[in-house]
């Protein structure tokens, strides 16, 4: 038999390794699994949208959702104190005192499992969970701590709230690991060591983009991010701009050094500026579920295989 030129079996290797990059680095298609729950915004209890979501936010969204625990996922939305209210059509000041509302639900069915209300006396409020089972609120700049229970341990916990915040699991250049890392662009995320390795790399296609921040799992064993699309035409003498809007949600696997699950999300519409679209996610600290809340619906997905472990 003929053995192949030292040139074609190189070139072969580079085929079959171009290959195996890509096969590390293409996206899964959006799944058409349905997900393990969903429940309606008018279902749950939160507001989609009015003058007082303007500048309801919690932290950075008008939803935030986190998993306090494996077994829970907490919504929370800010309401205005009717005690307190501007007049009408007024935007709230700062300083307006608001109601915090969280709800305590099952992250396996949907199930309500409690409630609770903090007033406060502003609109410039954040919550976060701590390993320990405790409940921390920003009020403006004042930052207290509750038990499980809803029991103040602490008023003036911390001077900084970035010490208590989960920083560690947004934004670019997330720690994944105690040598691994984030980093991203917009139309470019990677997995790098600290050493300068890179794990994988992911492009998105021309006018698509990341948005951050990146949410990553507890145990870091897997992380997601919000990706748009541009939607619309460009052209500025007939008063036409295109916008970028939210198109679908991305998990990665650290294990599998890749996208591993994909699901669409409602954005924007460049043709009905009225509607108003919002996404947000969180991922359970075992990184098995993923959970979507927009001004719609709230939806838990649970990832596939053993993904969530590294």
């Amino acid at each position: 038999m003929k053995k192949a030129s030292p040139g074609i079996a190189a070139l072969g290797f580079l085929l079959a390794f171009a290959a195996i990059v890509d096969a590390q680095t293409s996206e899964p298609p959006p799944t058409r699994d349905k997900p393990l729950w969903k429940e309606s915004d008018r279902a749950i209890g939160y507001r989609s949208w009015s003058l007082w979501a303007e500048i309801s936010w919690v932290g950075p969204h008008h939803l935030k959702i986190l998993f306090p625990d494996q077994d829970h996922l907490a919504l929370a939305w800010l309401l205005p104190d009717p005690t307190a209210q501007s007049p009408a059509g007024a935007i709230p000041l700062p300083d307006t005192p608001s109601i915090l509302h969280m709800l305590l639900l099952d992250s396996k069915t949907g199930r309500s499992v409690v409630s609770h209300d903090w007033r406060l006396t502003s609109h410039t409020v954040d919550l976060v969970s701590t390993a320990h089972g405790h409940w921390v609120v920003k009020d403006g700049d004042q930052v207290s701590m509750y038990s499980a229970g809803f029991e103040k341990l602490h008023d003036n916990f911390v001077g900084d709230w970035r010490q208590v915040a989960p920083t560690a699991g947004e934004g670019n250049g997330a720690l994944v690991g105690e040598d691994t890392r984030i980093n991203s662009t917009p139309n470019e995320l990677a997995l790098v060591k600290t050493d300068g390795q890179v794990l994988f790399r992911h492009m998105l296609p021309e006018k698509q983009e990341f948005e951050n921040p990146v949410t990553v799992a507890a145990n870091g064993s897997v992380f997601a991010a919000v990706v748009t699309r541009r939607r619309g035409i460009d052209n500025p003498d007939l008063g036409f701009k295109s916008l970028q809007a939210e198109n679908r949600v991305v998990v990665y696997s650290v294990r599998s050094r890749g996208p591993v699950f994909s699901v669409k999300v409602k954005g924007m519409s460049p043709w009905r500026r009225g509607d108003i679209y919002w996404n947000t996610i969180a991922l359970s600290p075992q990184g098995d579920l993923l959970a979507i809340a927009s001004n719609e619906e709230v939806r838990v997905y649970a990832l596939p295989g053993t993904i969530g472990t590294k």
